[in-house]
């Protein structure tokens, strides 16, 4: 119990939105690429089997 109420007083670390903002927007960014590569090796596997 007097762990819990001395962790309540610890100092705590000031939010940064704009380095979640940055991180969230290059994961946005990952995600796409990746899906756009995806999509282009199906296209082109499929393409090769019926070529």
């Amino acid at each position: 119990m007097q762990l819990a109420s001395a962790l309540h007083y610890l100092p705590r670390k000031p939010h940064q939105p704009t380095q979640r903002t940055t991180a969230m927007k290059f994961e946005a960014m990952m995600l796409n690429s990746l899906f756009v590569v995806c999509t282009a090796i199906c296209v082109s596997v499929l393409t090769a089997m019926l070529a």
